[in-house]
């Protein structure tokens, strides 16, 4: 059975003008943290490609780490996400305003995952057919 979320020709608008059109667009080659109330923000380059970022969101609070499921003390995007589009991810990490933060800039090189995630971050622990244990990325 499948569940549907009903959204109405308004709200998907707003979502696709909000997608398409961001008012903060973090620069090239350049590493961004921000902090707020709701937490630190790292806005990282790809090292592979600098116009895509990897982003982080760091709790400010113990209180806001309850909130979450897994009870880690970051949430992380699970791969690079287009320059244009950091704004928008942003947004769904509770960062509301991206273009009010006062950002700190530096030009660095990038990352290949977000910054201050472990090692084996975006993988999963399989058992292969030599009974061996390893890491293989998610297929998410």
């Amino acid at each position: 059975m499948s569940i549907e979320s009903k959204v109405s020709d308004a709200e998907f608008d707003s979502l696709m003008q909000e997608y398409w059109n961001p008012e903060w667009i973090p620069k090239t080659g350049h590493w961004h943290i921000g902090v707020t109330d709701e937490g630190a923000y790292w806005v990282v380059p790809d090292i592979k490609n600098p116009n895509s970022f990897h982003i982080t969101r760091f709790y400010s609070s113990p209180e806001c780490q309850l909130l979450e499921e897994d009870g880690d003390l970051y949430d992380a995007t699970r791969w690079a996400e287009d320059a244009v589009h950091v704004e928008f991810r942003l947004k769904r990490l509770n960062l509301s305003h991206p273009n009010k933060v006062e950002w700190k800039v530096r030009k660095k090189a990038g990352l290949s995952k977000p910054f201050g995630t472990p090692e084996n971050y975006g993988q999963i622990m399989v058992i292969g057919k030599d009974g061996q244990e390893k890491w293989v990325p998610d297929a998410f």
